[in-house]
């Protein structure tokens, strides 16, 4: 076992010119340089997936001068691309698909215990008690028995409609950003038979988190997608804001969205109206920004090619929460991408006097589908997109004041 001290590491540790980027309303605390590809937080301890490298440990007691913990790569098990806590045990995956548990009680020594070999690429593993909800990507969801970390045993599979992504656990609901299948709602009441209770179809969700009845999605390319969730069985959007970059990653500290957008940094939504969210801040990187994380009153940005960014968030104003409009909604159309038809639907909670249009990227209206009067309930209309070249457009349902805006793809 090869172990390097704490010495080889400070010279990870940079000073990053504040000329290098730029931010509004967001700040440089520090910068760790030290490639890795996941992390977990214990206290002030930061663990890092370094990959070949295997794991490494920061302490952020002093967020602006972090200092470096240890590193281990043990010949045999070192790598490690993704990880999670439980106790004193660290599950950790090498190779894309080992599954294995590491007794770290004595960090100086740690010790393999056990190992289960993942059918597909872990993309995340969430610790649930005794068990681990492993999310492979199309190779679909795991369900595993971690009681006895030497021997951890498969309980159940749960296949995947795309890609299983990412995952979020709020009761007995399991929140899985299913790719290009959208988001997904698992009953896990009886973890070992889950069953689905509904499902939004967005373009590529590839994170998740969920607070006070609402599940934020990073949906990739078409941004941060905002879905009430009141009602597990019809999980309808909200709002949603087309960020500049891909949306990988999704945190709340309401009232704030924070997103992980790809070459476009960090980006901050004001979500205290769901239904209309807003640009509050952003922070430019020069690498790819692949997973916010709250830390305290800071975030914790990974930044492929820059290493871990310390930030804090400066509002320049207070925000008040305000009522979610719950009047109408804007489901998602589907199929989307569509060609050459689609259906659209939405849904009304009061007669209301609406206008369902659809524009180009260049904000010229292309045709207008509904317009007048409507009866309270759902709505649902057939379109078909002849004559329209192929592309994105934007579905706009405006009504009293206030629009909910989705992106449709017409792929020909």
């Amino acid at each position: 076992m090869r172990k390097v001290t704490p010495s080889l590491l400070i010279s990870l540790l940079v000073a990053l010119p504040l000329w290098a980027q730029v931010g509004e309303n967001v700040e440089l605390v520090s910068r760790v340089e030290l490639g890795f590809h996941d992390l977990a937080l214990e206290g002030n301890t930061v663990w890092l997936a370094r990959g070949e490298e295997g794991v490494a440990t920061l302490n952020l007691e002093n967020p602006e001068a972090p200092l470096p913990g240890s590193s281990w790569n043990p010949a045999g098990y070192g790598e490690c691309y993704t990880l999670a806590l439980a106790g004193s045990v660290r599950w950790q995956v090498a190779g894309d698909a080992a599954v294995r548990s590491v007794d770290m009680s004595d960090p100086a020594a740690p010790d393999l215990l056990g190992r289960w070999d993942s059918p597909g690429q872990v993309r995340q593993i969430l610790v649930d008690g005794d068990r681990l909800w492993v999310a492979a990507g199309d190779s679909g969801l795991y369900l595993l028995d971690a009681g006895n970390p030497e021997e951890p045993v498969l309980l159940n599979t749960v296949p995947s409609l795309d890609s299983v992504e990412a995952l979020a656990l709020a009761g007995d609901v399991l929140y899985v950003a299913d790719g290009r299948a959208g988001l997904r709602l698992l009953d896990v009441s009886t973890p070992t038979a889950p069953t689905q209770l509904g499902v939004l179809d967005t373009w590529f969700a590839r994170g998740v988190t969920v607070y006070d009845g609402i599940a934020c999605v990073a949906d990739d390319m078409a941004g941060l997608k905002l879905i009430d969730i009141t009602n597990p069985a019809q999980p309808a959007l909200i709002g949603q804001l087309d960020t500049p970059g891909w949306a990988s990653s999704v945190a709340v500290e309401f009232p704030y969205a924070y997103v992980a957008d790809a070459y476009q940094g960090l980006r901050v939504v004001d979500i205290s109206n769901p239904a209309l969210p807003q640009p509050a801040g952003y922070f430019t990187t020069t690498g790819r920004a692949d997973r916010v994380t709250p830390f305290g009153d800071l975030l914790l940005l990974s930044s492929m090619g820059e290493g871990l960014l310390v930030l804090q968030h400066l509002p320049t104003t207070s925000v008040t929460p305000r009522a979610v409009p719950r009047d109408f909604v804007l489901s998602a159309a589907y199929p989307n991408p569509f060609n050459p038809g689609t259906t659209l639907s939405y849904t009304l909670n009061r007669p209301l006097d609406v206008r369902l249009s659809l524009f180009n990227l260049a904000g010229e209206k292309v045709e207008t589908l509904a317009k007048g009067p409507q009866t309270a309930g759902e709505h649902v209309l057939p379109f078909q997109a002849d004559g329209l070249a192929s592309g994105v457009y934007l579905l706009e349902l405006a009504a009293d004041g206030q629009s909910q805006v989705q992106k449709l793809v017409l792929l020909r």
